[in-house]
């Protein structure tokens, strides 16, 4: 399986003695040096032992870690999400699962942990790396592409590279110490004889350039020693990882098939193979070009475990994360630009609390022989209301304190800026880590534009660089999936607007009309690219806001504002808010037939009494004929009784007309008219 030191085994590790040049050990002292005052050594052997010996706090004041942490939560707060875009249009869905997968490959390979680690690096080391891989005994055999973070100090780039993501090196190499289980582990076709028949480098192991007090070691380089599983001593053995980028020619073949013009990207070995078996007269153009390649190489010591294997796509597997980029492989940090106030403010604070212990626990000035028990003298000067014996029979004075000189204000001056100015540099001021004055007295949207304004040096990082960077990952990703997965395939993924929710999608799905192909270059033709800004802290409260109005204003549903929120089973939620709807619907439509029913019924109530009223009107009327009818008929009888007695009446009248005194009372009044005539 492997073999012997052979020339490419000699040029890589020839490679490797001569990158370890003073340039590259300049970069890794700063870079060393800024990551171990990031993790709060911040002072060496020989500065603790000369502050110890001047009998001066040996405490430090970290200010500097909470100012990257801050940094590092504000770029990875949220996930990196992908989009592709289809070419010519007509392949928008299929483009669109590239991007899926580039999802699912990022949460397989737990893609926030090492995104944080390699913007981690970048803010303290000045360099931060992801590398794409395969893992071939992944899903039971079927493998599974992987994303890795990689230590940027066993990394080493050709040193000519000067573009930001060294797409223009010639080689990039990993080199580190392993031990014989982690080779055993990492290619496991090797056997205890093939381990121990490899070379030892063991004297050329990697140390830290800075011997810092620390309670623990803080990095690799610090362990020294070990044990293996036996319990026994464990050995160090030289790794390469040689990357080497070759330019392959390549051939596009324009042929007919079926009167239907067709077109092949090949190599021209291949295609050199296949030439004589297809019509030449089929063949309509064949245009030669190069293409670059890139090659793996892997060697153990003085063995080669892997030589030259073709790699997907066109681009280096390792993509680098540089914080501040100088136009080589050695980038600039911005714990650097820290560490400098950070021994300002450490040794203003030492120096303050030195001058306190001085001024609280005074020195004292003694003449030779006036002190008897020296001892005794220097244990009770420190305690209230101890008695301070000395030797009167001495010729000296007695022992006279020796007070210190006035501390400059200006040491509380430098310690008070000194974070201010730190807070400045980094761009990540006391307001957003939560402090500060946060009495309410400014208005909401002030402290909104202050959040704005105060980051934008960082939002400048992540737009400038971080974007690219993921951008370039996504393409990576895409390639190795497109050389890997080439068979059906499922994946699950949590859709970004509700992560408690998983969507299914099939790779390669095998249909009627044959298998959908995913890694099809002809089929898929499309551009990858990151979402800007998807990673970036984004103030949830003025985000909350934006959506509610839009909410009002009737642009945006309950649901799209209930997913900005950070409830608890946002699905639940949603499906509950559904029943409710359909609830409240239904509660509408039965308040709208009441309300029709209550019309209706005001309608037949009216209706009821008009004809309640008709009915009264009938019976009235029916009454009024009865009563006409008794009148009529009462009153015939009155007019035939008066009529009877009228008869009868008459009768008397001329009975009694016919009498004598009857005519004797008309000629007295006949004369008795006259009389009257006559006066």
């Amino acid at each position: 399986m492997i073999k012997k030191e052979t020339e490419k085994v000699n040029r890589i590790i020839h490679i490797f003695d001569n990158l370890k040049n003073s340039q590259r050990l300049q970069w890794l002292n700063s870079s060393q040096k800024a990551f171990a005052f990031f993790l709060g050594n911040q002072l060496t052997a020989e500065e603790y032992e000369s502050l110890v010996e001047k009998k001066m706090p040996t405490f430090i004041v970290n200010k500097m870690t909470p100012q990257i942490e801050l940094m590092m939560f504000f770029l990875t707060a949220k996930t990196p999400r992908w989009q592709a875009v289809g070419i010519d249009g007509s392949d928008g869905e299929l483009a669109q699962l590239h991007a899926t997968v580039a999802q699912y490959i990022w949460k397989e390979s737990k893609g926030q942990t090492v995104l944080s680690m390699s913007v981690r690096d970048a803010l303290t080391k000045g360099i931060g790396y992801l590398a794409v891989g395969i893992d071939p005994d992944r899903d039971n055999g079927l493998g599974e592409v992987v994303v890795e973070s990689i230590e940027p100090w066993d990394v080493y780039v050709d040193p000519h590279s000067r573009d930001p993501f060294f797409r223009d090196a010639s080689f990039i190499m990993i080199s580190k110490f392993k031990t014989e289980e982690q080779l055993m582990l990492d290619f496991p076709g090797l056997t205890k004889n093939d381990i121990l028949s490899i070379s030892n480098r063991g004297d050329d192991r990697d140390y830290m350039m800075f011997n810092f007090v620390s309670p623990t070691p803080v990095h690799s380089y610090d362990v020294d020693d070990g044990i293996n599983r036996d319990g026994n001593q464990v050995t160090f053995y030289r790794y390469y990882e040689f990357y080497e980028r070759k330019k392959v020619k390549h051939v596009r073949v324009m042929y007919k098939v079926e009167d239907q013009v067709k077109a092949s990207i090949m190599k021209e070995s291949e295609w050199k193979n296949i030439a004589d078996v297809i019509p030449p007269e089929n063949v309509l153009a064949v245009i030669p070009f190069w293409k670059n390649k890139i090659f793996r190489s892997h060697v153990v010591g003085d063995y080669m475990i892997e030589d030259e294997v073709e790699l997907p796509g066109e681009n280096f597997p390792i993509v680098p994360l540089c914080y501040r980029n100088v136009g080589n492989p050695y980038s600039m940090s911005a714990a650097m630009d820290l560490v400098g106030k950070q021994e300002e403010i450490n040794k203003s604070h030492q120096i303050m609390i030195h001058h306190a212990n001085l001024s609280s626990v005074p020195r004292w000035l003694a003449e030779k022989g006036t002190v008897s028990n020296s001892d005794e003298f220097k244990k009770q000067s420190s305690t209230p209301g101890a008695v301070l014996e000395y030797n009167p029979d001495s010729q000296g004075k007695p022992p006279t304190p020796v007070q210190p000189m006035p501390l400059n204000n200006a040491f509380y001056t430098i310690g008070k800026e000194g974070v201010q100015d730190m807070e400045y540099i980094s761009g990540m001021n006391a307001y957003m880590q939560g402090q500060g004055d946060m009495s309410g007295r400014e208005p909401y949207r002030g402290l909104l534009a202050r959040d704005d304004f105060g980051t934008r040096r960082i939002r400048g990082f992540a737009t400038n660089v971080l974007n690219e960077f993921l951008t370039t990952l996504g393409v990576i990703i895409d390639d190795y999936a497109k050389f890997l997965y080439k068979t059906e395939k499922i994946v699950a993924i949590a859709t970004p607007e509700d992560p408690e929710s998983v969507q299914l999608f099939t790779l390669n799905e095998i249909t009627p009309e044959g298998v959908q192909k995913f890694y099809d270059d002809t089929e898929t033709r499309y551009n990858i690219q990151f979402v800007g800004g998807s990673t970036l802290l984004i103030n949830r409260w003025a985000e909350l806001e934006e959506y509610m109005e839009l909410y009002r204003m009737g642009i945006i549903d309950k649901e799209t504002v209930l997913y900005k929120t950070d409830l608890p089973n946002k699905k639940a939620i949603v499906e509950k808010i559904g029943s409710l709807q359909q609830l409240q619907g239904q509660i509408e439509q039965m308040n709208e037939a009441i309300k029709k029913l209550q019309s209706e019924n005001e309608i037949l109530e009216k209706q009821l009494i008009s004809t309640r009223i008709t009915q009264k009107v009938y019976e009235a009327a029916i009454d009024i004929e009865g009563e006409k009818a008794r009148f009529i008929a009462e009153l015939s009888t009155l007019l035939k009784q008066g009529k009877m007695d009228g008869e009868m009446m008459k009768g008397k009248v001329e009975d009694f007309l016919t009498k004598e005194e009857l005519k004797n009372e008309k000629a007295r009044i006949s004369s008795h008219k006259k009389e009257n005539t006559n006066k």
